[in-house]
Formats: structure tokens, C-alpha cells, sequence
């Protein structure tokens, strides 16, 4: 009878144990990361009455033992690891691991590992569990170089640092030029309309001949006035260029001042490789333009107006749109089109201030029957300014190709541009002409890389399933910043919990095996969603149901024996 009470009290302890074991599991049923727990219940040591008798061969059978239990105890507690279902957040620092492994992180003074990837960025750009104040360990880029091979430590993401502006040393081209052009390069030629100078009885006007001063074949002046300004713009290649203004009296005061801003704005440089005298020029009374060779440095689509700012005189449009506008609507008359195989691209350099700089570089074929190829590179407005007004980036040379099509000699690839922005000038980036070639098939070359960069302000970052952070700045730029670790254990069970979602290795845990996300049996990583823990309602609303029952069971067995005890005493 008394077997009777003490396994009762068993069941009752058990039982008693199981419901707060449940009673955590539901109770952190919102927990991130949360795995439920599971009783594991054991018999206790039962009592042998008799140890029974083997079967005597002809005689009586084999007899078993009599055995009789005294209760029931408490196994253990084991927990649940599987996945929990993912709750999305919409925030970039909230990682849910799909699959094994803990994230790491330290205090400074113990590593601890957990599955609660709530994570953001304090004041000082550290990344963290905020609500505990640890760490999230890994490993740190170095100029967006992450070596996932050392030790570990804490993840720094540096919101609103500046980058390091660059400025560019080695732009590298690539691509083609074709070696079956069969005709030789030809530049464009235009001519303006017929100019008189005012200034000078109505003769023919010359460099010297002042803007204010220019007239018709009639004597008709054309009343610009000093602060009135000129617009330029044109088709070169296939391409637009960018609109130029000249104002009189601070660009410049004079014809010649103009053809030079002219020659300027299309970008047209001395040729060494052709006979032409490239350039824009003043003879018997008109502009006269003459392009560099090949479709590619075609001028096209000229147009020049000006624009009155309100003086003394109105600008007679009429007068000058027959003097700089031949056939009055569509700028210069073309005398002669650009021809012969061409090949445009354009490159964005930074100087040391991180400022942008815009260079166009044209190859044009020569010489059709020699491998032998004319390089021009002609920059934007923001250099030094010059007497002829805004001072571009011009230069020419050649590149030369042996007979196996690959590149021979690169002349002219040494820029220099003298800034106006502070920075350090000038500003020297070669070009690097090694992996052009030159075969029979369509031109085409292209920018491959260069190695300036302006500043950035780092904004927002993302996180890849591989755990590598990589940050997006201001200027367009990414760069990893950081990788985060990970760590597996051989038995998750034996793992220690530490409360505030953390766990601590324990002596049956194994030593954590540390890694990158989604190698060596580890989870990958989502961005963007937390891990909702695994209790599963509906079973632990059975177990305690369950569990409830066996604890009134067992309690009715104490009341049942207790009875018959009585019965025992009442019969003395």
C-alpha cells in the first residue's frame, strides 16, 4: 500500500514538472528564436518480488519475475532545434537563420551564441543584440576585402562615415577597332555665313574683329553688346554636346576669341596622323570649320543663338542667324561629312577632391591601309579657365597595332588636366590601351574600369544569405563593409541556456565549429525576418490536458491508497 502512496507522489512531481515545462514553452510562444522544451519522463527502480525461473528441459516451464514498480521521475528536458517559421520585418538588420547554427556575440567578457537575430546599429556604428548590449561577431572588411579565415570580433557598420575620395590614376579600355575599314579617315568641313566688321568700313572681319562689331554684307549690324551671350550646341558622332555658352566681354571680346570657344566646344585637336589643319579658323570673312577624321568626330547639327540681357540695343537675330547660321535654321553649311571607321567611348574621372571629371575618347582608322589608328580625348568644362575662354581637355596621339592585332605603341594616353576645383592638379590618369585589339570585326571599345572614386556617405546597407553586410553610399558606390560569423555545435542539445534567448557551450555541447552562414552544414541567412519560436500551440495545449489528467490520477491513487489504509486501521 505504501508502494502505492510513494509512486503517486512520483506522479505527482513528474507530472507537476511537465506542466512547467510546458507552461514556458506556451509562455514564450512570441519569443524570437524560441525552441520549445520537451519532459522526458523515466520509471524508477522497480522492486523485484521474485526473479523468476528458467524452464527445466522435460520438466516445468520457465517462470518470470515479479516485479513491481515504486514511481516515476523526471528523465530530462531536451529541446526542440528545428526550424521556426520566419515573421517578416522590413528591417535590414533582422536576421532569421535558415537552417543550423547560432549567431555569436560577446560583451567583452563571454561569448555567448543565439538563434535571435533582432540585431541593429548603435550610435557609435556598432552592430548588436540592442536589448542585451553584445556584439554580433565576424569579420571586418579592409577596403572591401573580407578574409573569413581569422579570428573573429565585433561588426562594425559605419552609417554616415565619409569614404576616402580617389583620385584617378589608370583608366583601362577594351574592345575592338576593325582592321577591314577600307577608306581613309576625312574630318568634317563647314563654313559660316559671309561676316563683315562694322569697325572697319564694312571689310571682311578677321580674328581681330570685335563682336560688337559685326555686320552683314549690307551694313547691317547685328547689335550684340557686351553681357549679351552666345549658345553653342551640336551632334558629335552619335552623340549630343553639351551646350556652351560664351558671354561677351568675360569669355571673350573678339572673332577670334569665338572660333577658339568654337573649337573648344567640338573638342577639335591638332592631328599629327593627317595632313588637314584640324581646327576652327577665320579666312575672308567667314568661319571655317575643319573636323578630326572619322564618323565617330562628325559635327553635325550645329546651332548658334544669342541671347539679348538688356541693353542699349536689341540683338538683330535676323542678321545674326545669317552671319553664324548659313542657312538660317540649322547651323554652319557642311561642305564636306565626316567618313571612315571610328570608335567613341567616354570615361568619368574623379581628382583628389572626388569631384567627377567627363572625358571622350574616339579612335578613328588613320591610314586604311597601314594598322595605324589617331586617339583623341577631350574633356569637360570644369579645368582651368584660359585666355580663349573655357579651357578643355584636348589632346590627340596614335595607336599603333602588330600584325597579330594586337596593340604596338599608345601615344598621347598621358592626360593632363589642369583643374579648378582645389584639388591637386593636374590631374595625370593614363590610358591604358593594353587590351584593345585590332581584328576583323565591328569597333567597339569600351571602359573596363578606372580606378578614382568620388566621396560617399555610407546610407544603408544590405545583408546577403552569405552574411556579407555591404554598404550603399551616396555616391552609387557599394563595398562590403563586413561578414557575420556563425557557429555549429555536433550536439545542440548539450548547449546551456543563459536566458535573454542566449545559450552558453556546455560540456556535452562540443566545441563550437565557426564559420561562414550557409557553408559547412550552417544555415544561410534572411534579411529581413526574424525566427518565430517553434512551440506548437495546439500540441501543448494537449500534453497539458495531459498532463493535467496524470497529476489528478496520480493524486486520486494517494486518495485511494490513503483510503484503504484507513480501512486497515478501522479494523483494529
Amino acid at each position: 500500500m505504501s508502494r502505492a502512496l510513494w509512486a503517486g507522489v512520483t506522479g505527482l512531481s513528474a507530472n507537476a514538472f511537465k506542466l512547467d515545462v510546458i507552461g514556458n514553452n506556451i509562455a514564450n510562444l512570441n519569443t524570437t528564436g524560441f525552441k520549445a522544451g520537451r519532459a522526458l519522463f523515466g520509471d524508477l527502480l522497480k522492486q523485484t518480488l521474485s526473479g523468476g525461473t528458467a524452464s527445466i528441459s522435460g520438466g516445468s516451464a520457465g517462470i518470470n519475475p515479479v516485479q513491481v514498480g515504486t514511481g516515476v521521475k523526471i528523465m530530462g528536458v531536451d529541446t526542440d532545434f528545428t526550424q521556426g517559421a520566419f515573421l517578416t520585418t522590413d528591417n535590414v538588420t533582422d536576421l532569421a537563420v535558415a537552417g543550423n547554427g547560432f549567431f555569436i556575440l560577446n560583451n567583452g567578457s563571454r561569448t555567448v551564441y543565439t538563434r535571435d537575430g533582432a540585431f541593429g546599429v548603435d550610435n557609435d556604428g556598432a552592430f548588436i543584440s540592442p536589448f542585451n548590449g553584445y556584439n554580433v561577431q565576424g569579420w571586418q572588411a579592409v577596403d572591401g576585402v573580407i578574409t573569413s579565415t581569422g579570428v573573429t570580433g565585433d561588426i562594425t557598420v559605419p552609417l554616415g562615415t565619409d569614404t576616402v575620395s580617389n583620385a584617378t590614376s589608370t583608366v583601362t579600355l577594351v574592345g575592338n577597332l576593325d582592321s577591314t575599314s577600307t577608306v581613309d579617315g576625312v574630318g568634317t568641313t563647314a563654313v559660316s555665313g559671309s561676316i563683315n566688321d562694322d569697325g572697319n568700313g564694312g571689310a571682311a572681319a578677321v580674328g581681330a574683329t570685335l563682336l560688337v562689331d559685326l555686320e552683314n554684307g549690307v551694313g547691317t549690324n547685328a547689335n550684340l553688346e557686351t553681357g549679351d551671350y552666345i549658345t553653342v550646341s551640336a551632334s558629335k558622332g552619335s552623340g549630343n554636346i553639351t551646350a556652351r555658352t560664351f558671354t561677351i566681354g568675360t569669355t571673350g571680346t573678339t572673332l577670334a576669341h569665338f572660333a577658339a570657344f568654337l573649337e573648344d566646344s567640338f573638342g577639335i585637336v591638332p592631328d599629327t596622323n593627317t595632313a588637314a589643319t584640324e581646327g576652327v579658323t577665320i579666312a575672308g570673312g567667314q568661319i571655317s570649320l575643319q573636323g578630326n577624321i572619322g564618323t565617330a568626330n562628325a559635327i553635325t547639327a550645329i546651332t548658334i543663338t544669342a541671347t539679348d540681357v538688356g541693353g542699349g540695343l536689341a540683338i538683330d537675330t535676323t542678321v545674326f542667324n545669317s552671319l553664324l547660321q548659313a542657312d538660317g535654321f540649322n547651323g554652319f553649311t557642311e561642305s564636306t561629312a565626316a567618313v571612315g571607321e571610328s570608335s567613341f567611348t567616354q570615361m568619368t574621372v574623379y581628382d583628389s577632391l572626388g569631384v567627377a571629371h567627363t572625358v571622350d575618347a574616339i579612335f578613328a582608322r588613320a591610314d586604311a591601309s597601314a594598322n595605324n589608328w589617331s586617339f583623341f580625348a577631350t574633356g569637360d568644362d570644369n579645368f582651368l579657365a584660359g585666355t580663349r575662354g573655357t579651357e578643355l581637355l584636348a589632346t590627340a596621339g596614335s595607336l599603333t597595332f602588330a600584325t597579330t592585332g594586337a596593340v604596338s605603341t599608345f601615344t598621347g594616353n598621358q592626360l593632363s588636366m589642369n583643374l579648378q576645383t582645389g584639388a591637386t592638379t593636374p590631374l595625370a590618369p593614363t590610358i591604358s590601351g593594353d587590351q584593345l585589339t585590332q581584328f576583323g570585326t565591328t569597333s567597339a571599345v569600351s571602359l573596363q574600369t578606372q580606378d578614382g572614386f568620388p566621396p560617399g556617405t555610407l546610407e544603408s546597407i544590405t545583408i546577403a544569405a552569405s552574411g556579407i553586410i555591404t554598404g550603399i553610399y551616396s555616391n552609387g558606390l557599394t563595398q562590403n563593409i563586413a561578414q557575420i560569423a556563425m557557429s555549429s555545435f555536433t550536439n545542440e542539445d548539450g548547449l546551456l541556456a543563459a536566458g535573454e534567448n542566449l545559450y552558453l557551450t556546455g560540456v556535452n555541447s562540443g566545441t563550437p565549429s565557426v564559420g561562414t552562414p550557409g557553408s559547412g552544414g550552417r544555415g544561410s541567412l534572411n534579411s529581413g525576418f526574424l525566427e518565430q519560436s517553434n512551440v506548437d500551440l495546439a500540441r501543448q495545449f494537449s500534453d497539458l490536458i495531459i498532463a493535467q489528467r496524470a497529476y489528478q490520477a496520480s493524486a486520486r491513487t494517494i486518495s485511494a491508497a490513503d483510503a484503504l489504509l484507513a480501512e486497515a486501521v478501522n479494523l483494529v
